[in-house]
């Protein structure tokens, strides 16, 4: 369109709201842009507009009616809302609104579709540039699809809206009518940071790997995640997420955020809308490293799922010892939705090197039940299923559930509840035979989990292991790394065949406080998530005194690679920092490079032999002379 042309149109098209709204008739469905976007003038002659019309249903998640009026159940306008805010909670829960479960990449197919149709699209934008298009600013998500589908698009110009990059631009052609308005845009102030949050992060933070690409919400638990991140320095992350947050901004200011090793859309952070404060918006304004796009396109699970090491976090209020977890509710009443945070799991979950995280508190603020729950509760919407889960973060430690079965699952979740609930959550799990009847509740104070120790190692003929403490949930692990011994191994380690252990026998290398007992294990690659072991170490602390007894075994296609002595330095720190003063245990005759390991162990080491054994003791107090 030439220039005049479109500036011909836009003044032609230029009316009071007043004037603008007359397009409305009785039982048209109403799009109001959403989040900080929304409209002002516009809005505001909507309200005004009430007593002419009937049966308009309004299409937004924030109430347009101050309480106690929310839903304005007058039989003129409806509200319906694809995400129920706490001002809509009341009305949904009366009958005075209506909610729609359903996932954020999916209405822009209903709009376009005979289920959804829409009649009119209100939204506010940026006012035209040269070539004559508007711009849907910091709202773009679901407002893209509305402005593309609405057989009518009223636009209020706000000289404040930022013009931002991506699939932003609203021709002046595409809009019926123009109105006029100038007023800041509304300002969301970045989540507080508690204590809990901070404990949730320090977890999350640590299954997100180099390079990865973020989604993390905005939430205190998001904004403890950013922290923790940008402390850590570096990395080079990516940021694929339907908001762009206060947060992600600073991680792009200093550094942390660059793009630069995305499989998708390298060198942009890709998002549907951008909420925050005046700083977040001055910061998007014209910005060529952020895009926002629509629904559609950046919560697609399909396009989530090309991009490598995708991770995204989904904070969450309920998670079953099954592994459901329960976003859509507060109590009787609905609250929340979908969003993107199912579409964001599932793409992260067939990601190459994604993870995807689900986080919670171990229990509501007022600390009176338990947030990882026997059953969800009654109504609760069950947001991602079974399958879908892969990790549950509390501020008690992390969970992997994924490819785990009900029982790994029950101990994996019980060990990061709030310890005042797992005796309870542990007996009603042996109730509902998600446990063994025999099962006493295994040490499991995860705060004890020694972390640091966890570490990649690259040993002789560039054998890569992970190292890391043991835990409940590798159980059925262990038993396999046990079974796969040849006789001589297992005789030289237990003297005894490994072969016909009982499940009692198997889980003292795993129920572990990692104080009295340790158990140290080796899974093989880089990968922490690794399922095959082939090592393992522990100490178990004798009657009285500083002494432990310790113990280690290698499968043998990896014995002679230094395997063994890397895992024993590790424990000895590990005791030294416990008190432990000795390691003592025995050698049997026959097994020379298990004496060579002992003698690299980098402290004295006192022999003595009896009844065909050597009896070994390593001083912890001092290095080897």
């Amino acid at each position: 369109m030439a220039e005049t042309d479109w500036r011909e149109t836009y003044v032609a098209r230029r009316m009071s709201a007043a004037d603008a709204l007359r397009v409305l008739r009785s039982g048209d469905r109403v799009f109001v842009s959403p989040g900080c976007g929304r409209n002002a003038v516009l809005v505001e002659e909507l309200r005004r507009t009430v007593e002419r019309l009937w049966d308009v249903e309004i299409l937004a998640g924030r109430s347009l009616w101050p309480a106690p009026e929310a839903g304005r159940p007058s039989g003129h306008f409806r509200q319906h809302a694809f995400h129920v805010g706490d001002d809509l909670r009341d009305a949904v829960a009366d009958g005075q609104a209506d909610y729609t479960p359903v996932r954020s990449s999916e209405v822009p197919a209903l709009f376009a579709s005979a289920a959804m149709p829409l009649d009119v699209a209100i939204v506010q934008v940026a006012p035209p540039d040269d070539t004559g298009a508007c711009n849907l600013g910091i709202s773009v998500g679901l407002t893209r699809a509305a402005v593309d589908q609405a057989r009518f698009v009223l636009a209020e110009i706000n000289p404040a809206m930022p013009r931002t990059n991506g699939r932003t631009r609203l021709p002046v052609e595409r809009v019926h009518a123009f109105v006029e308005g100038d007023h800041p845009l509304d300002e969301l102030p970045p989540p507080a940071i508690d204590d809990v949050s901070r404990r949730i992060a320090e977890h999350c933070e640590r299954l997100i790997p180099e390079r990865a690409t973020l989604r993390l919400g905005n939430n205190g638990v998001a904004a403890a995640i950013a922290e923790r991140l940008l402390a850590r320095g570096g990395g080079e992350f990516g940021w694929h997420g339907e908001m762009f947050t206060e947060a992600a901004m600073d991680l792009m200011l200093a550094g942390i955020v660059t793009n630069a090793h995305k499989t998708v859309d390298g060198g942009l952070s890709v998002a549907c809308r951008c909420v925050g404060t005046r700083r977040l918006y001055d910061f998007v304004r014209d910005n060529p490293a952020l895009e926002l796009r629509g629904e559609d396109e950046v919560s697609d699970p399909a396009r989530i799922a090309a991009q490598e090491r995708m991770v995204a976090v989904a904070r969450v209020e309920q998670v079953d010892l099954t592994g459901q977890v329960a976003d859509e509710f507060t109590g009787a009443r609905f609250g929340g939705g979908f969003g993107a945070r199912y579409d964001f799991l599932r793409g992260s979950a067939a990601s190459r090197g994604g993870r995807p995280i689900v986080a919670l508190p171990s229990t509501p603020p007022d600390g009176r039940s338990s947030n990882i729950r026997m059953y969800l509760d009654p109504g609760a919407g069950v947001v991602a299923g079974r399958s879908d889960v892969h990790y549950v973060v509390t501020e008690w430690g992390a969970a992997l559930v994924h490819g785990r079965s009900i029982r790994d699952r029950a101990l994996a979740l019980i060990a990061i509840a709030h310890p005042r609930f797992r005796p309870e959550l542990f007996e009603a799990a042996q109730r509902n035979r998600h446990l063994p009847a025999d099962l006493s509740l295994p040490a499991l104070d995860l705060t004890a989990y020694p972390r640091h120790l966890e570490q990649v190692a690259t040993l002789r003929d560039a054998l890569t292991v992970f190292i890391r403490p043991a835990h409940p949930g590798d159980e059925r692990m262990v038993r396999t790394f046990l079974y796969g011994l040849s006789e001589r191994s297992a005789y030289h380690r237990f003297h005894n065949d490994v072969r016909r252990m009982d499940e009692s026998a198997v889980r003292q290398f795993v129920n572990v406080d990692y104080r009295d007992t340790m158990s140290l294990i080796a899974v093989l690659g880089a990968n922490p998530e690794s399922r095959r072991m082939i090592a393992m170490g522990q100490y178990l602390r004798c009657a009285g005194g500083d002494a432990a007894e310790y113990a280690f075994v290698t499968a043998d296609e990896y014995q002679g690679r230094g395997l063994a002595s890397f895992m024993l330095r590790i424990l000895i720190e590990h005791a030294r920092a416990q008190g432990y003063g000795r390691f003592v245990g025995d050698v049997l005759v026959g097994n020379p490079s298990r004496l060579r390991v002992l003698e690299k162990a980098g402290v004295p080491v006192h022999r003595s032999f009896e009844d065909g054994v050597h009896l070994i003791e390593l001083d912890l107090t001092k290095p080897a002379g």
